[in-house]
């Protein structure tokens, strides 16, 4: 295959940049748009096409698959804990911690840990 390179005047039709992994369609002749130094190989729309249609339906049938993979794995994990104690304390209640927002004593760098509040003079 011809390598073209950036702001080279190609026709119409679709370039690949292995580079870049990155198809560029070209509606009308003109130079190649792109990054300095950027390559690319023309690709006949048969071979597009030829290699376009597995692709979609591999990702339509890849799609609903895991899908259910991960349905189902959720559903086992789920019933394989069930019945064990949480590994984590205080399991039955909820994490929630009380108090008010921002206003805490805050510690400045020299403090050794003490907060605000209880500085020496």
């Amino acid at each position: 295959m011809k390598r073209y390179t950036t702001n080279q005047p190609v026709g119409e039709g679709i370039y690949f940049s292995p580079r870049r992994f990155a198809f560029r369609s070209m509606h009308e002749a003109g130079p190649l748009p792109g990054h300095e130094g950027d390559t690319y190989l023309r690709v006949p729309a048969l071979v597009l096409l030829l290699i376009g249609l597995p692709v979609s339906v591999a990702y339509v049938i890849f799609l609903p698959v895991i899908g259910f993979v991960m349905l189902f794995g959720a559903l086992s994990e789920k019933l394989r804990h069930r019945g064990q104690p949480a590994a984590t304390e205080g399991a039955g209640a909820p994490n929630v911690h009380f108090g008010t927002f921002g206003t805490h004593a805050k510690s400045e760098p020299g403090d050794r840990g003490r907060k605000s509040s209880q500085r020496v003079a």
